[in-house]
């Protein structure tokens, strides 16, 4: 196993500060209280410590010892005694980690090298703006129409200046003018619109807590009420949307055609 130290970024910091369990006053000095760590190897297995921990054992003998993150990114001072934790066995991992001098090292993820996650990112079509979209393609189309008859007009030598300022530039300016606008309107509706992630791939990581179960594809955990969705090995596809807010629900789906990924 390699170890090496890096830099706190600022989505380290900022997911510092919103832990319930880290002292407010105390993430203001994060390069002295905190080190962040990247751990790397081939892993024997993953296993829970007595004190429900999670134990990464690799290939040299050495080991390392986390609290896992689960989301919604809490950490439990008394962690859960009915939690449960399996993942896959014999493969390369990269974890990254922060190390406190007083707490456990927490587990910010997990990357297992062969098995990337598959992201697709879509825009959900509203009925406001699907009509919006048909509109500013209906107006493109009427601009492209009539400059395409601009230029047959000088191309067949036709050309008049003042055929050109009479008859083609007030509706090639009008069109071109409501062109630009109902683009700038269109793209003001899209950064407001619902977006969608489709993330696949293989479950590597899979973690209960009796209530609750968190799947781990790529370095992304999901958190759902089914504890039933896949195993470790398994291929799992999660479908979640982002309004213009921010906020996040997720829809989880199974299939077992792992040729998909």
């Amino acid at each position: 196993m390699q170890q090496k130290n890096v830099p706190l970024t600022t989505a380290d910091t900022q997911l510092l500060q919103q832990l319930e369990t880290l002292n407010p006053q105390a993430v203001n000095s994060l390069k002295n209280i905190y080190r962040k760590m990247i751990c790397s190897g081939y892993l024997v297995k993953m296993e829970l410590t007595p004190d429900q921990l999670l134990r990464y054992i690799f290939d040299d003998g050495q080991s390392i010892v986390v609290c896992p993150l689960l989301p919604p990114q809490q950490v439990q001072e008394e962690p859960s005694h009915s939690l449960i934790a399996e993942g896959l066995s014999y493969q390369p991992v990269v974890l990254e980690i922060i190390s406190h001098p007083h707490k456990p090292d927490l587990l910010l993820a997990a990357r297992y090298d062969n098995y990337p996650a598959q992201l697709q990112h879509q825009t959900i079509l509203t009925a406001n703006l699907s009509r919006l979209r048909k509109e500013t393609g209906l107006v493109a189309l009427v601009f492209a129409v009539e400059l395409c008859a601009l230029l047959i007009t000088v191309y067949t030598g036709s050309f008049n200046t003042s055929i050109i300022l009479m008859g083609w530039a007030p509706p090639l300016s009008i069109a071109g003018i409501g062109l630009i606008m109902m683009m700038k309107k269109y793209r003001s509706s899209l950064k407001k619109a619902i977006h969608q992630t489709i993330v696949s791939g293989i479950v590597t990581e899979r973690f209960s807590d009796g209530r609750l179960s968190w799947y781990r594809i790529g370095e992304l955990l999901f958190e759902s009420g089914d504890g039933t969705l896949a195993v470790p090995g398994q291929p799992l596809q999660v479908v979640f949307t982002t309004d213009s807010r921010g906020s996040q629900g997720a829809v989880f789906h199974t299939t077992k055609d792992s040729s998909r990924f």
